[in-house]
C-alpha cells in the first residue's frame, strides 16, 4: 500500500506503525556471492568469515583459495538481463500492493534486489516475506530464465532513524543499472 495519503515527498518522515520497524531488504541472485568473496563474506555459521564486509573491503587476497574453489565448484552467477530486471520490479511490486506492507522503494538490478519496506519486527515472517518476495519473481522470470534465481538467505537491515531511512532511499536511488520504483517518481531506469 505504498504510504497511502503521502505523495511520497515526504517519505522520510513516516515513522513505522506500532509492532512494525523499516527494513531495507536484500537479497541475490544464485552463486553472485560465493564464500571468500573478495567484497566480504560470512559463512551460515560464521565459522569463517572475512575481515571485512560490502563497505569496508577485507585484506586483499584474504581468501582468494577458498574463492577460486568455490567458483570452480558452483558454477556461473546467475545474471538478469535489463528487460528481465523490470519484470522482477514489477511482479515484486505487485506482491507488495497484495500483502499491503507499507513500500516506498524497489531496485531490481543485474544480481540483486532491494527493497525498503516496513514489516513486523519478527525474524521467522520477515524470512517467509523474503522468501514470497522470491517466488514471485522467480515464478514471473520461469518463461525467461528457469530454474533456480535466487540465492538463499538475504538480509533485512532494521532502518531505525529518519537519517538512516534517507540514506538507504537515496542508495537504492541512484543504483547503478537498475530498475528503480519510487512511491514519488514511479518506475525509471538508472544507467
Amino acid at each position: 500500500m505504498s504510504l497511502g495519503e503521502s505523495d511520497g515527498s515526504n517519505y522520510h518522515e513516516s515513522m513505522p506503525l506500532p509492532g512494525k520497524i523499516w527494513r531495507h531488504i536484500t537479497f541475490g541472485t544464485y552463486n553472485s556471492w560465493l564464500p571468500g568473496d573478495p567484497r566480504g563474506f560470512r559463512d551460515h555459521d560464521h565459522r569463517v568469515h572475512s575481515g571485512g564486509d560490502h563497505r569496508c573491503q577485507p585484506p586483499q587476497g584474504e581468501h582468494d583459495g577458498l574463492h577460486e574453489y568455490a567458483k570452480r565448484h558452483s558454477g556461473k552467477p546467475i545474471v538478469i538481463r535489463k528487460a528481465d530486471r523490470l519484470i522482477v520490479l514489477q511482479s515484486i511490486r505487485r506482491k507488495l500492493d497484495s500483502m499491503e506492507h507499507r513500500f516506498v522503494i524497489i531496485a531490481s538490478c543485474a544480481m540483486h534486489v532491494h527493497v525498503l519496506v516496513e514489516l513486523p519486527d519478527d525474524g521467522k515472517l520477515i524470512r517467509r516475506f523474503v522468501g514470497q518476495l522470491k517466488r514471485t519473481a522467480s515464478h514471473a522470470l520461469r518463461n525467461v530464465s528457469p530454474g533456480r534465481v535466487w540465492a538463499r538467505g538475504g538480509n533485512h537491515e532494521p532502518v531505525v532513524t529518519r537519517a538512516h531511512h534517507r540514506a538507504v532511499y537515496d542508495y537504492l536511488r541512484r543504483h547503478d543499472k537498475a530498475w528503480v520504483w519510487t512511491l514519488k517518481d514511479g518506475v525509471f531506469f538508472n544507467g
